[in-house]
Formats: C-alpha cells, sequence, structure tokens
C-alpha cells in the first residue's frame, strides 16, 4: 500500500516550523542583548559593521610593554596598561588570541581625560572576545591585562561591535540549546493538534503530559545548582533567616529527636522556649518531611532535603492550580498555563525560600478547591473536605491561616453575590450557612494547635504588643494610603519580584526588605491580562447588576492590593505587613487562564486592551529600570523587550486570520511565558548569595556531627552535669543558630516571637547582648555585664584566640576552640532576702541596675518588699534542666526568694517539697518563688497552656463535622425523596 504525501503542505509545515526557530533564535539574541547593554547607552546598538582600531597606534601607546620570548605575543610587566582613545556610547571588543590559563583578572579605567582619576573596574580577560561597554562620557579606557608580572598574553585586535553579534558569540551554546528546547516545544503543541485532532481525551492527557514535563524541566533549570551542584538552599543575603533562624530549629529538631531527649520546651533555643513558640515551623508538613528525613537518613542530609520540600510544593501546587481552574471550564491549555504561573508565583517562590511560609499556596488551594466546589453544587462530601482542609491547615499554622480565612470569606460572598449564579437570595444565604459551618468545624477541629499558639501569642509574647487598638489601626490604615512611590513599586511587584532591587534596600521607599515588599507577581504579562479584562468586561456588561458586581470586584481587587488597613487587617490587627499576598495567586492565575482562552479559543482580543497593558507594563518597567539597583537592572532590559515580543504576538495573532498561523503564534505565547518564568524565577532563587556545601564547617559521621565546637561542648557536657549556659565570639554556622545545631543554652539567638518577660529582661539589664528586636548577639562590652551573665548561669565562653576577659579563666584547649570558664557563675538558680520594685531599679542608670542583681532581686511594684541585707547561709544544690522539668535543691537559713532563670512564661509550674508554689516575676525575665528558712527540694514543670483544652476542642469539632456532615446529608436525601 502506497502512502500518499501532500509535498506541497508537507513543505509548507517545515518552513512555518522553520520560521518558528528563526522568530526564536531572534527573540534570544534581542532579549539576551538588551538585557546585557541595558537602555543606558542606546548609541550602542547603532554600530552594524564591525570597525577596527589602529592597533599600531595602541600598542605604540602601550606602558611596560614586553614582547614574549617565543614571538608569541606578551608578557605582562610590573605596570603594564593600554591606553585606548574610544568613541563614547559604543561597545568596544578587545580580541585576545592568547590568554595564560582559563581567564586573567585584570583591571578597566574609563575617563574623559588620560588622567583615570576613577576607581577601576575588575574584568576577567579570557580567550576570544572580550566585550566592553563604553559609557557616555568616556573618551580614554585604560585597559591593564594582569597586575602581576610574567603572565602571557596577545591582545590581537580591538574593535567596535554589533552587540547582537557580540552576545549571540559569546552565548552561542546557551541559546541554541535554549531555542531548540523552545522549538521542540512548539512541535509538540503542533504534533499534538494534528494527532489528536478529533480526540479531545488524549488531547488533554497529552496537555497533562507536557504540563508536568515543562514544571519538571523549568525545576531542572531553575534548581540545577541546588540538587546536583553545591549550592544549599540557605541564603546568606537579605534572605538570611533561612540560615540563622529556621534551618537551625530543624538542625535541632533532627538532633534532640536523634538523641531522645525532644520535648515540650526547648533549652537549646536563646535561654529556652517552648515548642509553641516554633509549632508552625515544627507541624508544617513539609517541615515535618525535612526533619524526618534527618532522623532517618542522618542530619547530613536536612541541607539537601530543603530544596526537596520546596519542589514537591511545586509541584503540587502545580496540580492543585490546575484542578481549581478546571472548575471555571477554562481549556486544558489555559488551565495548565494558569497552573504553571501559579507553581511558580512570586509568593511561593520568594516566601517559600522561608520554608513554612510557602506551604500555604497549597493549603489555600485545598480550601479553594472545596470551597467552589460546594457553591456550583451541594454535596456532602465537599463539606466534609472543606471542613479538614481547613482543620489541617490551622494545625499547620494558625497564622497563615487566619489569613487565608479572611480572604476565603472575601471571595464566599463575591460568589455568591454574582448576579449570573441566578439564584433566589434564600439559597445564597443557605449555601452561605452551610459553608459557614463547616469553616466552624474545620477551626474547632484545629483547635489543638490553635489554642495554645494563641494563648502564647497573646500572654507571653511581644509580637502584638502596641498602644493602639486594633480597629483604631485599622480604620486609621483603611482611610490612609501608601506613598506614591509605595504604590508605584506595589505595581511593579504586579510584574517581577525582581524590578527595584534585592539586597539594595536604597532603590525601594519604606518597605523592610525584599521579601516584606508586597509579592504579587504571577507573570510579567500580567497587565496585558488585566488590560484585555478590563475592555472585554465593559463589552459585555448587559445590566446594571453585572456593571455593580463588576465595580464592587475591582473596589476590592485595589483595596487587597494597595490600601494599608487590609495589610493590618490581614497581619492580625497588629500592623500593616504583607506577607498576606499569596491570597492573590489564585485568582491572578484565574485571571490568566479564562483570558488566555478568550484570545485563543473565543478570538476575543482588544486594541484598547492591548494598549492599555502595553503602556502600563513599559511604563512602570522603564520607571522601576531608572530607579532600579544595579544587580537588577540588566534583568529589566529584558522583561521590558520581552512584554514588547509579547504585545507583538498579541497583535499579530489577531491580524492574522489564518486558523493555523494563530496557532503558531499561541505557541510562541508559550514561549514566552515559559521564558519569562524560568528567567523571573531564576533570578528570585539561584542568582543569589547562598551558602554552599564547600563552606559548611562541620563534618558528619554517620548521623552525628562533629567539628572542634561540638567536641569541645561535649567536653563540657561530661565534665559538668548541672545546667550551664555557654556563648562563643564566633560562628560555625549560623550566626544566631549554632547553640540549636550544638545544643546548648545561650544568650545569642533569633527570635521574632521572644518572651515579652525575657526580652524586657535584655532591655533593663544587658543591653549589650541586644542587636535587633528579634536577635540577641554575645557581646562583652562592659565590666559591668558580668552581673547578667553571672545571674542566668553564663558559665563558660568559647572563642578561637587567647582573650583577657577579668571575669574568666583559661580551662581548656580542644582544637582549635579556648574554653573560658565565668568564675563568677555557678547555678542557675539564686537566692535574695532584700528586693527592690520595678520602679525604683528604672530609675537607676544601667550600671547600677546590673549591680543590684548581686544581692538585690527586682520584683513587680505590686509585690510586698524584703529588706533582710543579710541572707545567712544559703547551699544551693546541682539544678538540673532535662526537657519540660528544672530540679535542684536549696538550704537557705533565713526567709527569702529562689530566683530560677527559666524564662517567665505561662505553662511552667515551681513545686517546692511536692507542693505547687505560686510564683512571681523576678528581674523582668524570670521566675521566683518565696521559700520559709529550710531545706527544700524544688522541682519546677512546664505544661503547654490550653493543651488539653484544645484537644478536647478538637475532638468535639471533628464530631460535630461528622455529625454536621450527617445531617446535612439526611436533609438532602429527605429533600430528594420529598
Amino acid at each position: 500500500m502506497q502512502i500518499q504525501v501532500d509535498r506541497k503542505k508537507w513543505l509548507k509545515n517545515a518552513a512555518v516550523l522553520f520560521a518558528e526557530l528563526v522568530l526564536i533564535l531572534a527573540g534570544l539574541v534581542l532579549v539576551g542583548t538588551v538585557g546585557a547593554r541595558g537602555f543606558d547607552n542606546l548609541n550602542v546598538y547603532t554600530t552594524i559593521f564591525p570597525q577596527y582600531q589602529d592597533m599600531d597606534e595602541v600598542l605604540a601607546g602601550a606602558n611596560d610593554l614586553i614582547p614574549s620570548e617565543d614571538g608569541n605575543g606578551y608578557v605582562t610587566g610590573k605596570d603594564t596598561y593600554f591606553v585606548i582613545p574610544v568613541d563614547s556610547d559604543k561597545l568596544i571588543d578587545l580580541e585576545m588570541s592568547r590568554i595564560e590559563g582559563e581567564g586573567i583578572l585584570g583591571e578597566i579605567w574609563q575617563s574623559e581625560n588620560e588622567t583615570f582619576a576613577e576607581e577601576s573596574s575588575p574584568y576577567t580577560f579570557e580567550l576570544g572576545h572580550n566585550p566592553v561597554q563604553v559609557k557616555k562620557t568616556t573618551k580614554y579606557i585604560r585597559v591593564k591585562i594582569s597586575s602581576q608580572p610574567g603572565v602571557h598574553y596577545n591582545l590581537s585586535r580591538i574593535s567596535y561591535r554589533n552587540p547582537f553579534s557580540v552576545f549571540a558569540r559569546i552565548n552561542k551554546s546557551s541559546i541554541i540549546t535554549t531555542a531548540f528546547a523552545l522549538w521542540g516545544l512548539c512541535i509538540l503543541l503542533q504534533v499534538m493538534q494534528l494527532v489528536f485532532k478529533n480526540c479531545k481525551k488524549g488531547r488533554n492527557f497529552l496537555h497533562i503530559v507536557l504540563y508536568t514535563g515543562f514544571v519538571g524541566i523549568t525545576i531542572a533549570y531553575v534548581f540545577h545548582d541546588f540538587i546536583w551542584g553545591e549550592k544549599l538552599f540557605l541564603y546568606m543575603d537579605i534572605g538570611s533567616d533561612t540560615i540563622q533562624q529556621y534551618y537551625p530549629y530543624y538542625m535541632n529538631c533532627v538532633r534532640r529527636i536523634s538523641e531522645g531527649s525532644f520535648s515540650i520546651w526547648n533549652w537549646d533555643y536563646g535561654l529556652g522556649t517552648s515548642l509553641i513558640n516554633n509549632i508552625s515551623q515544627t507541624l508544617d508538613s513539609f517541615g515535618l518531611f525535612v526533619i524526618l528525613g534527618g532522623v532517618v537518613f542522618g542530619i547530613g542530609k536536612v541541607k539537601r532535603l530543603l530544596v526537596v520540600a520546596q519542589i514537591l510544593k511545586i509541584i503540587l501546587s502545580a496540580l492543585l492550580c490546575r484542578y481549581f481552574l478546571k472548575l471555571f471550564h477554562v481549556s486544558e491549555r489555559a488551565a495548565c498555563i494558569g497552573g504553571y504561573l501559579y507553581a511558580f508565583n512570586g509568593y511561593l517562590m520568594l516566601w517559600g525560600q522561608h520554608y513554612l511560609l510557602g506551604t500555604i499556596c497549597i493549603y489555600l488551594l485545598l480550601i479553594l478547591i472545596f470551597l467552589e466546589k460546594l457553591i456550583q453544587e451541594f454535596k456532602v462530601r465537599y463539606v466534609m473536605g472543606l471542613g479538614i482542609s481547613v482543620a489541617a491547615s490551622i494545625i499547620y499554622s494558625y497564622y497563615n491561616t487566619y489569613m487565608a480565612l479572611l480572604f476565603v470569606g472575601i471571595y464566599c460572598v463575591l460568589r455568591l453575590l454574582n448576579p449570573n449564579l441566578n439564584w433566589p437570595l434564600k439559597e445564597r444565604i443557605k449555601r452561605a450557612f452551610t459553608i459557614l459551618g463547616s469553616i466552624i468545624c474545620g477551626v474547632l477541629a484545629g483547635a489543638v494547635s490553635l489554642l495554645p499558639a494563641a494563648s502564647y501569642l497573646t500572654s507571653s509574647s511581644s509580637r502584638l504588643d502596641s498602644d493602639m487598638s486594633a480597629l483604631t489601626k485599622f480604620f486609621h490604615g483603611l482611610f490612609s494610603v501608601y506613598s506614591i512611590e509605595q504604590n508605584s513599586e506595589i505595581a511593579g511587584r504586579m510584574i517581577s519580584n525582581n524590578l527595584y532591587y534585592i539586597n539594595d534596600i536604597n532603590a525601594s521607599s519604606g518597605w523592610g526588605n525584599y521579601y516584606e515588599m508586597p509579592n504579587i507577581c504571577i507573570t510579567i504579562f500580567i497587565y496585558f491580562f488585566l488590560g484585555q479584562l478590563l475592555v472585554q468586561s465593559i463589552k459585555k456588561c448587559k445590566s446594571y447588576k453585572n456593571a455593580l458586581y463588576g465595580i464592587l470586584i475591582t473596589f476590592v481587587g485595589i483595596l487587597l492590593v494597595f490600601n494599608p488597613g487590609m495589610a493590618i487587617a490581614f497581619n492580625g490587627f497588629a500592623y500593616a505587613q504583607a506577607r498576606y499576598t499569596f491570597v492573590l495567586m489564585p485568582v491572578a492565575a484565574l485571571l490568566v487562564a479564562v483570558e488566555w482562552d478568550r484570545l485563543t479559543r473565543k478570538k476575543e482580543f482588544s486594541f484598547i486592551g492591548l494598549g492599555l497593558g502595553l503602556i502600563s507594563s513599559l511604563y512602570i518597567a522603564i520607571k522601576a529600570y531608572n530607579k532600579a539597583s544595579l544587580e537588577v537592572r540588566s534583568y529589566d532590559a529584558e522583561i521590558i523587550m520581552l512584554q514588547i515580543c509579547f504585545a507583538l504576538l498579541l497583535l499579530v495573532m489577531f491580524l492574522w486570520k489564518n486558523k493555523q498561523g494563530r496557532k503558531i503564534v499561541e505557541s510562541l505565547l508559550i514561549v514566552c511565558v515559559l521564558l519569562s518564568t524560568c528567567t523571573e524565577t531564576y533570578m528570585t532563587t539561584s542568582q543569589r548569595g547562598t551558602a554552599y556545601t564547600t563552606t559548611e564547617a562541620i563534618g558528619y559521621d554517620g548521623k552525628t556531627m562533629t567539628n572542634d565546637t561540638i567536641e569541645a561542648i561535649r567536653y563540657l557536657k561530661e565534665n559538668d552535669n548541672t545546667f550551664f549556659r555557654m556563648d562563643k565570639t564566633y560562628t560555625f554556622l549560623s550566626t544566631f543558630g549554632d547553640s540549636q545545631v550544638a545544643g546548648y543554652s545561650a544568650v545569642t539567638d533569633y527570635n521574632s516571637t521572644i518572651n515579652r518577660n525575657l526580652s524586657e529582661f535584655y532591655n533593663m539589664l544587658y543591653t549589650g547582648a541586644i542587636v535587633l528586636d528579634a536577635q540577641r548577639f554575645f557581646i562583652y562590652s562592659d565590666e559591668s555585664e558580668v552581673y547578667p551573665m553571672s545571674l542566668i548561669n553564663l558559665k563558660y565562653v568559647l572563642t578561637t584566640e587567647e582573650v583577657g576577659y577579668p571575669w574568666g579563666k583559661l580551662i581548656r584547649k580542644i582544637g582549635s576552640v579556648y574554653i573560658y570558664r565565668n568564675k563568677y557563675a555557678d547555678s542557675a538558680a539564686s537566692f535574695y532576702t532584700n528586693t527592690i520594685s520595678q520602679s525604683e531599679c528604672a530609675a537607676m542608670d544601667e550600671t547600677d541596675r546590673r549591680m543590684l542583681l548581686k544581692d538585690t532581686l527586682i520584683v513587680p511594684d505590686e509585690q510586698a518588699a524584703l529588706h533582710e541585707t543579710e541572707r545567712g547561709e544559703v547551699k544551693l544544690g546541682d539544678f538540673v534542666a532535662d526537657g519540660k522539668y528544672f530540679t535542684g535543691t536549696i538550704s537557705n537559713e533565713k526567709e527569702g526568694f529562689l530566683l530560677l532563670t527559666i524564662p517567665d512564661q505561662d505553662g511552667w509550674e515551681v513545686y517546692v517539697d511536692g507542693k505547687k508554689t505560686e510564683t512571681i516575676n523576678g528581674d523582668y525575665g524570670f521566675m521566683a518563688v518565696k521559700l520559709t528558712a529550710g531545706n527544700h527540694d524544688i522541682k519546677a514543670v512546664y505544661h503547654i497552656p490550653y493543651m488539653k483544652q484544645g484537644a478536647v476542642m478538637s475532638v468535639f469539632g471533628v464530631l460535630l463535622l461528622v455529625g454536621y456532615c450527617l445531617w446535612l446529608y439526611r436533609r438532602d436525601r429527605k429533600k430528594k425523596q420529598g
């Protein structure tokens, strides 16, 4: 049987595919070149053909030019350099036909004259082409090949070059690889259309295969250095919270579980803190994956499991978002594109670097999926699913779930107000109460985590302390606005996380840092989709109800993005903070999916919408480019070129009436989306200062760690059976987290929700230890600091050099670590017969307040005072801390107060001779009990406040959810039978 081949059609298809490849190559070169050269020197793009410099003139003006003995080039002398007259605003290419090694580190000066007063810029000269961007005012450049004499080189030719040809030549390998990968995508899309032309199921299946494949390819591109290279998913730049706070806690959990010492009270975190302080980090499902993985595979694997957890979040987000978008009857391709963008959204990529905060992107989708299903169709299993999702989310993080549920309430109200539902008012109210009942049951079921966490936050933590009421703060924020510059930056963050800066905070206006700026980026093309949505919505508005509904949604959207009051409300009415912006990501993904279908399937295109999208995108991006820090300016230029390309493709798709031609353009649009998402995500994740495996100062022996510090701590614990605290003057892994990694109680810590009493202790008595509100750092700067050090039993200090502490005695050196013993510290408990009120203490200066700690206890003003200056004979037995227990003995001749340097926190109970005894606050931060004269056994026990009540409420919530679902099921069945 002979197969008939339509040669003309085959050649036409081949020509189309070849044209796609050419366009992709041209686009990569265009975007890459503009990204590398920017818009500051536009004249650089006017050079079409190479223009060569007179090399004889250049060589004649060289300084210390030494020919090579082999006749091939030259050798650097003590001060070898070339002075080259240049045309300003051009790209000059220094061609090297010989270079010693892989490259030579040299210097380049640019100046208006031959004085070269400005500082030089380092430049690595390589074999072949070495492009140098000449500034607008530059007339001369001075080129110093190397400061090291005797280096072989040969500067063979100098020319002005076309920047596009230079970029293509230097990056030809990566350009070709990327182009063929993207071209392969276009071919697959075309093949899919042909093979499954009459099979929708097959076409959808292939869509999903391609979808998961390209999610995987993007992951491999973005995280390849973390998976196969030496990079660790730990940031050392503005994202250093990862290595200072989160990673040490995971290591601490793994170590304590492996040792069998895990408890609800953690003595290794600063001076001690409750498990509830880190409950979200502990119960985050992906955090548990990291912790349990470290226990099973060894503590040395924790650093690698962090990036695996992030990858799992991305994959789950992609799958769940695609499912969520399909509920709105968008095409499979549109759902895949929206889901892909959600998987790599700006919030998950940035706050996901802080591990637990990114997980809410998954829980929010689960809640929204069941909520949307319940709105579209009443089924009892959706009620159950919604309740379980809410409960699981609360157990993971009460804070993130609070923000999610606040948005869910807004989303639910807006969905039920939709005039297109065609429901009577009674049905809308009925469905709302059904949803509310499910959510309430879910909240009750999560009370086992919620109640203890809420108790800690309100009674112990200083996080919510404020002089203003919650409503006052909210209304003040609601009727105020951000500055014009801040609003401009918010608009820019809708395009990219990296439009303004990463580490250089001077490029921003009033935001805390790179992370705390609103993270609302899902695609750099968002304004194109918003422009189409706006115009098409106005066109299709047929009634005043739809008009009012559209205005309401727009108003709510603007409030959520640009209003400080919303930022206050979502942050628990504490203060304005933009960590809630993850709630906007599912809506943004839905917007993209709906508008993609309008543009490609329904062929609904608006010139006005395109104009609005292009003008707003370029205005915001160019304004950002002019203000941006140097670390992101080239990326801003790439964004601008990609936006222009995207706009041109949209225009071509509308003008090209041929069906096949429109499919080709759609493939190129998908290429733009993939390319921009990969670039944005790589910039956010990989173009950063991270930790490396090669710089880690810990050795791993199976499931244990070893280094000189850990060996020194092991020595101290073997030779000192009492509870002591210690600190260091250096860092081996984490400045603020080494105590958690190695296992010791210390002043140095990083705790964003520190106990308010401990915070007061530091502020009043130990300010030398304060760095920032959330951080404390051991610094010995004043002789009087030995008193608070001794009070908390800071018995040992480790250094890497000999020091002359007046209170310290060198007791041993282990490897490179010196161990100093504080001769004034002997116990974590102190006995006093003399007291002073806090108000009297506050009136003293800082040194006098510290001096009190020798023999006087600082007590609250309402506490009856003791004024016995002679305390009599006191014998303090060994005090030992073991998880949630703190025990010891005392023999005191006179009545007085025993101070235990346990943070004064709800949940601690002190038993004297077996009897529960009332405690008071002592020395601002700790607990004290009044003792009669005699011999006493002391036992302090910690329990998590409201844990039992929370457990009872959780059981009640689960039973209530089951009962509620059974009642709804029976009611629904009766209605159907009736």
